[in-house]
């Protein structure tokens, strides 16, 4: 459909931005927490930067042990207290 209409995604893609961290347009800080919203993150696939050029099945675990290895920290530092 897009290739019949003539459109042109990919440059559109490539202006997108994601951010996370401090950045004023970002969604989540550095610790996978949503600004602006108590006790939720977001940990999968949409908090990466920059979309890999390989299978994202990697990278995602990846993202996903080091989200649970926050949480688990976090509460651990909760019930320390």
């Amino acid at each position: 459909m897009v290739r019949a209409r003539g459109w042109r995604v990919a440059p559109a893609l490539r202006q997108l931005q994601r951010v996370m961290g401090s950045h004023a347009m970002a969604v989540v800080d550095d610790e996978l927490r949503v600004h602006g919203v108590d006790e939720l993150r977001v940990i999968e696939a949409s908090v990466m930067p920059a979309v890999t050029s390989t299978n994202t099945n990697a990278p995602t675990i990846m993202v996903a042990e080091k989200g649970a290895a926050m949480i688990k920290d976090a509460m651990q530092q909760r019930l320390a207290a």
